[in-house]
């Protein structure tokens, strides 16, 4: 691109088209067959190299990723490449001759309402770009009126709709009422880590008339696109609709066949139990960490997660080793620790949080907590009922009698997006989205930093010498930290008391949505406990269903749409 030149009637084969011809090479050679790049010299067009180099390129990619013979992170590195050279050519390009080039389909993309998760949906965005799908991306906490609007107004063939708590379940399935109140038949496809194809048969493609299809990963996203959009795509959604018809059945016959004990015989269960014994802590109240160090956070990363996220998965440090990932293991931790150490000393993210220790006490299944100024809030939580497990409850592990609680909230994405929206208008994903999954990465290692500090410096009860950041990532310490939308307190509104108790939203940057999500979505909150262990409250009954409404002070219907996935 540095060489290009000034006038598009210096566009000559052999000269530019030669050049981005080389940079395509050199950028797929080692993904695509060698037959679909034969005769790059001879092309006389920024349109032939387009037509002829760059497409097939990435047809094969986005085909070899479809097939499980390449790694995320080459699609990715790919397709920066090509972004590159599209941008190079297009000085010599007429204006709209490209326009509908290799177009596979037009397929709109959103983070639904309430949510501002978007490292998945970026991720597949540009994997169904590399399959020559023209990709419409409305961004974050998008509501459904203006998803089906725009889809309608710019013709897309299919919405595709992401989110990551389980609140977001229910704004997608008000995606497909809206686009069922208009009498539209766009095919929808479901995506985000609590989604399942359980949740989008039995909750969302019973509101829409039209098709709904869960997917599960990104390389699924383009085959799924390809029968819908296929000559085929009627019988490919008539078998999706019998396939989900049959989970709503089977799972109608689970629920009659569940084995749940009564709520008052679950809370029985534990009371025989052995009693906690409560710590008093040295220091008490709200300690504020306006800009925490990088660099004390790094040490406790839990790279595993970061290579799970890209498709590498294994334990770090093993997975640099592996036979068949370890080369692109390798190429992707370098990638990670170079932007990393930009992100420390250029000061690219800032980690903020709060922390703070208050009296509690447990009453029944609710952790009653003292505020500085003496008013108690009470934090309602769920017990666990299935037969056979110990059913406990997180108010299990709060004395009745006085306490202390520990409460967190805490993100290492400020500043985040104005990272990744450069990182992006420069036609750099890949970059783009490494930030994002550091910053993901750094806001659970400094939740893992700021626990130890509690630990050791406000409550006290870890002496000695201290775990290190490997025994530390491992959870080989006493205490647990229990973060809202986890198995054992699942429920994301409780963030807003958390929030209030903390004062979270004078002191930092971090902001909740009317669904209780934080923003920035690089966030965690929840509660600490000097001794706890983790478990999952499953599936609880409707008699504990209504009494936890009561206690929350919300309809039972207001539940059902936080907890789905529990009831």
């Amino acid at each position: 691109a540095r060489a290009q030149p000034q006038a598009p009637d210096a566009w000559r084969a052999g000269t530019l088209g030669e050049r981005i011809a080389h940079a395509m090479l050199k950028g797929v050679a080692d993904y695509v067959e060698q037959d679909a790049l034969e005769g790059y010299e001879a092309l006389g067009s920024p349109m032939a190299v387009i037509d002829t180099l760059l497409m097939p390129a990435m047809e094969q990619v986005g085909t070899l990723f479809g097939e499980g013979k390449m790694f995320l992170p080459q699609v990715v590195k790919t397709a920066r490449v090509m972004k590159r050279a599209v941008a190079a050519l297009t000085p010599y390009i007429e204006q709209g001759s490209a326009a509908n080039a290799h177009n596979s389909g037009k397929v709109l993309i959103a983070t639904v309402k309430g949510d501002v998760h978007d490292i998945g949906k970026n991720i597949v965005a540009v994997v169904m770009a590399c399959n020559g799908y023209e990709i419409r991306d409305l961004g974050v906490m998008v509501e459904p009126e203006r998803i089906v609007e725009e889809a309608v107004a710019w013709g897309a063939q299919c919405i595709c709709l992401s989110g990551l708590i389980t609140p977001s379940l229910d704004e997608m399935a008000r995606v497909c009422e809206e686009l069922e109140r208009r009498g539209l038949r766009i095919p929808v496809i479901i995506g985000g880590a609590t989604t399942s194809d359980l949740h989008t048969a039995v909750k969302i493609a019973p509101v829409y008339s039209g098709v709904a299809v869960h997917s599960a990963n990104a390389s699924r996203n383009s085959q799924i696109l390809a029968q819908l959009l296929g000559p085929d795509g009627d019988l490919y959604a008539d078998k999706v609709k019998a396939d989900q018809q049959a989970l709503r059945e089977e799972y109608a016959r689970r629920l009659r066949e569940r084995d749940l004990i009564p709520i008052a015989e679950a809370r029985r269960a534990r009371r025989g139990a052995a009693q906690h014994e409560p710590v008093v802590p040295l220091h008490t109240g709200r300690m504020v960490f306006p800009d925490f160090d990088v660099a004390d956070a790094e040490p406790y990363i839990d790279w595993s997660f970061f290579f799970a996220a890209w498709g590498l998965k294994g334990r770090y440090p093993e997975i640099l080793d592996h036979p068949e990932k370890g080369a692109e293991a390798r190429k992707v931790f370098a990638d990670a620790q170079a932007l990393l150490a930009r992100i420390r000393d250029e000061r690219l993210l800032t980690l903020q949080g709060v922390a703070g220790i208050f009296p509690a006490r447990s009453e029944g299944d609710d952790i009653l907590v003292t505020d500085a100024k003496g008013r108690e809030k009470r934090l309602p939580m769920l017990r666990n009922q299935t037969r056979g497990e110990e059913n406990l409850s997180l108010a299990d592990f709060i004395a009745p009698d006085g306490d202390w609680i520990g409460c967190f909230a805490l993100t290492a994405g400020i500043g985040l997006k104005e990272l990744a929206e450069k990182f992006r208008a420069g036609g750099d994903d890949y970059s783009a989205i490494m930030a994002k999954l550091l910053a993901d990465r750094l806001t659970e290692a400094f939740a893992e930093a700021v626990h130890a500090f509690m630990r050791r410096e406000m409550w006290g009860y870890e002496t000695g010498t201290p775990p290190t950041p490997e025994q530390a990532v491992r959870g080989q310490y006493r205490g647990r930290r229990m973060a809202f939308g986890y198995p054992a307190s699942p429920d994301h509104s409780l963030k807003r008391e958390v929030f209030d108790l903390l004062a979270v939203e004078v002191t930092t940057g971090m902001r909740l949505t009317e669904n209780w999500m934080i923003d920035p979505g690089e966030a965690l909150c929840g509660l600490m406990f000097s001794d706890a262990d983790y478990f999952s409250v499953g599936t609880i009954g409707a008699e504990q269903l209504l009494d936890y409404a009561r206690r929350r002070g919300m309809e039972a219907e207001t539940v059902k749409k936080i907890i789905p996935n529990n009831v």
